[in-house]
């Protein structure tokens, strides 16, 4: 059985009707469990550098596939579309994650979603204007058909692309930014800033609307992955 995850990298597509999209990627039972250490070095990967991969490039895949081990809570507020906005909440460990959002649109209303993976079960839960819940689980294949809509920081993200790092603080926390250049001149730089333990806190996939943490902790209760309502489906 392979362990499934969110990746490091997501980000929040929100239209009109209040879309949003996430990355669920999966690693192996190799990965380790919640509660061990998972920091990724701060310097470049000790292996050899894929062609066109530059040390720094590869530091920042490093540390956002440490990411995907950990365990963290963050609360994220994102980039809107006209008259729209949402507001973006991760429990994440390394075998289990809860992703609620709430999406405002001055003409589609206000919609909660509550999303569970496990390892045995995707489930989404939607609540519309306040009214009960309705949730539905799904096999995790079809959980693994969801997709980064940004074609983020892979390795054919980087290859061939300068990667400079900052420093700044993010939500309270000291937070070291990878800047990622275009694929041309005229296409605008995508960031990555990560938390000493490598947790993403701000995200810039270069369309004006980042992604950015405004609360972020470890406190990540068993309780936390209990649906709101009874769950119909697979």
């Amino acid at each position: 059985m392979r362990r499934w995850y969110i990746g490091a990298i997501f980000a929040v597509g929100l239209a009109l009707g209040g879309t949003v999209v996430w990355l669920i990627t999966r690693s192996d039972d190799s990965s380790p469990h919640a509660g061990q250490s998972s920091n990724a070095p701060t310097s470049g990967s000790s292996t050899s550098l894929p062609p066109g991969v530059s040390v720094n490039a590869q530091q920042l895949l490093d540390r956002l596939d440490h990411a995907s081990k950990s365990t963290f809570h963050v609360r994220y507020t994102t980039g809107s579309a006209s008259e729209s906005h949402a507001t973006l909440e991760i429990w994440h460990t390394a075998d289990r994650v809860r992703r609620d959002v709430i999406a405002v649109s001055s003409t589609e209303g206000t919609v909660h979603t509550e999303e569970f993976l496990t390892k045995e079960k995707f489930v989404r839960c939607a609540s519309f204007d306040g009214k009960n819940y309705q949730c539905v689980g799904a096999p995790l294949t079809a959980g693994s058909s969801l997709s980064d809509p940004l074609q983020g920081a892979d390795k054919g993200g980087v290859i061939g692309r300068k990667v400079t790092i900052s420093q700044t603080t993010v939500a309270g926390q000291p937070a070291t930014c990878y800047t990622v250049a275009g694929a041309d001149s005229s296409s605008p730089p995508s960031q990555f800033c990560l938390s000493s333990d490598n947790v993403p806190l701000r995200i810039d996939g270069g369309d004006g609307k980042p992604v950015i943490a405004t609360n972020f902790d470890q406190d990540v209760p068993s309780s936390i992955f209990t649906p709101p309502a009874s769950v119909t489906g697979s």
